[in-house]
């Protein structure tokens, strides 16, 4: 094959990627905070786009293997992810809690919030030390809980600091009630959520995985039995029918993300005009 050739498919092949992770929902901006472990994923698909390449002779199938690296990374993700904010909210649960004791002792909000930042729940320990930094060196409880807000970046802790600025604000009566029934309700929530998600995030999980299982099969036998892939071997119609294939299985990987993607609504706490 001509090197010019070949560059020109190389060339399009990562055009082709890049667009169809785009449309996969995969953000490929760098950022300055990129890393050398944020190119491993990279070089991965690069190295499995050269190898599928070398072995099959087709650029379709190619490119949809290396796309199958990135979609391996989103499930892994995405479950760490789950973990990540399953603990966030275990973390805001402890806070109102401790707020709820604190309160009930006779101490003040801030004063509160002082005590509990010297031993602050590990998940959300650095928002709760910049809050109390916020609080002592700013006269104004509303616009730090909101900074709160947005650091722990979680409807819990924009429920939690809701309840908060409306105390502060009007005097609230019961506010160690108010604050076990959100430690409560957040607890509640966190065991309801594993008794649904365990199945539907398990089904989930077996539609994407088998998007990629597809890929791999069609690439044994690409190795295992070669005249079984001649006829998308036959020019650029070939490449364009396999592509289709693709696509499909692709496509539904999309559907999948998208039925099982929460609402995200701005926190109330945060919205212009919001009366607390």
């Amino acid at each position: 094959m001509p090197a010019i050739l070949l560059l020109i498919i190389l060339g399009a092949s990562t055009g082709l990627t890049v667009i169809v992770l785009t449309a996969l929902g995969f953000d490929l901006t760098p950022t300055k905070t990129s890393t050398i472990k944020d190119l491993i994923p990279i070089s991965i698909a690069v190295a499995v786009f050269v190898i599928a390449l070398l072995i099959t002779g087709l650029i379709s199938l190619s490119v949809a293997a290396a796309i199958s690296v990135f979609l391996i990374k989103s499930l892994i993700e995405k479950r760490k992810e789950m973990k990540r904010t399953e603990s966030r909210v275990e973390s805001i649960a402890i806070f109102s809690q401790s707020l709820a004791d604190s309160i009930s002792g006779g101490k003040s909000i801030s004063a509160a919030i002082n005590s509990i930042a010297k031993n602050p729940p590990k998940v959300i320990s650095e928002e709760i030390k910049s809050l109390q930094i916020n609080l002592s060196t700013s006269n104004r409880f509303e616009e730090a809980m909101k900074q709160f807000v947005v650091d722990v970046d979680d409807p819990a802790a924009d429920l939690l600091a809701a309840h908060l600025i409306q105390a502060d604000t009007h005097a609230t009566a019961n506010l160690a009630s108010s604050m076990r029934n959100i430690s409560e309700s957040l607890n509640e929530y966190i065991i309801n959520n594993r008794k649904i998600s365990t199945g539907r995030r398990k089904q989930e999980f077996e539609i994407k995985g088998l998007s990629v299982v597809v890929v791999v099969m069609i690439i044994l036998l690409s190795t295992m039995a070669p005249d079984l892939l001649d006829v998308y071997k036959r020019g650029i119609l070939g490449e364009l029918k396999l592509s289709l294939v693709f696509g499909c299985v692709f496509a539904g990987w999309v559907l999948v993300d998208k039925l099982t993607q929460g609402v995200n609504k701005s926190a109330f706490t945060l919205r212009k005009g919001a009366k607390l």
